[in-house]
């Protein structure tokens, strides 16, 4: 078993998104990708192994042959496992070795407000080594990624609208979604509180690329659904285009 790393969940090794809170469950993709790889080298070996079988002569019997294909596979699968194994313990013991500077990279990085670095490099350390003991890290984390949806999803409205059938409901949804995890209870935040340096960043994107007011805002963290969502920036919008015009 494996925890969400987002609402902490024990979750499935096989589990690809979690069924509580919807997040991507990084751990079993990576694991599902990696078993698919070694199934492909699984057939591919067995076929290989059996073609090759085929020209020996028949003095040698189909137990024999029986038993070059078990021996071939299980060498096969005995090296896959020890190249699995071996690499994820040279992550781990990498990240170990290092922790100390690695950590200090962290801070350095979110002290400079390089919020998307630091989530590239944490993602990295995470897939690499499998190491999950970032809980104070963890807000921080999902903060920075629905951040980075409605950064997105802003762009998408203002110069992608034709793509989407409702580029607004998804800008919506995304907010929606920021602001679920800012009113969320972590179990550990960042002692220097880099959560609050996110909301900084957010609150000043809203009122230049989405022209929302300290009422407006105060509104979000409160609390709205996505339908009240849109609404406020359908009119935030409507009036911005009026003005301007």
């Amino acid at each position: 078993m494996i925890q969400c790393k987002k609402c902490g969940a024990q979750l499935d090794i096989n589990t690809r998104v979690c069924p509580y809170c919807g997040t991507v469950n990084d751990e079993a993709v990576e694991h599902v990708e990696k078993m698919q790889h070694f199934e492909k080298d699984y057939a591919s070996t067995k076929k290989a192994v059996y073609t090759k079988a085929k020209t020996f002569s028949k003095g040698y019997g189909d137990l024999s042959l029986l038993i070059l294909l078990l021996v071939t596979l299980f060498i096969a699968i005995f090296a896959f496992g020890m190249n699995y194994s071996i690499s994820d313990k040279l992550a781990y013991d990498n990240y170990v070795k290092n922790s100390e500077s690695i950590n200090q990279e962290f801070k350095e990085l979110l002290d400079k407000s390089e919020f998307s670095a630091f989530k590239a490099k944490l993602d990295t350390i995470e897939r690499a080594t499998y190491i999950r003991d970032f809980s104070p890290y963890r807000k921080l984390l999902e903060l920075i990624r629905s951040f980075e949806e409605v950064q997105k999803a802003t762009f998408d409205y203002h110069f992608a609208a034709s793509q989407y059938d409702d580029p607004l409901s998804n800008l919506a949804s995304n907010l929606n979604d920021y602001y679920t995890t800012w009113n969320l209870e972590y179990m550990e935040e960042t002692e220097e509180n880099y959560e609050a340096d996110v909301d900084l960043a957010m609150t000043a994107f809203l009122r230049h690329y989405l022209y929302l007011n300290d009422e407006d805002i105060a509104a979000l963290k409160s609390g709205m659904s996505e339908s009240e969502i849109a609404n406020m920036l359908f009119v935030r919008l409507e009036n911005n285009e009026n003005e301007v015009g």
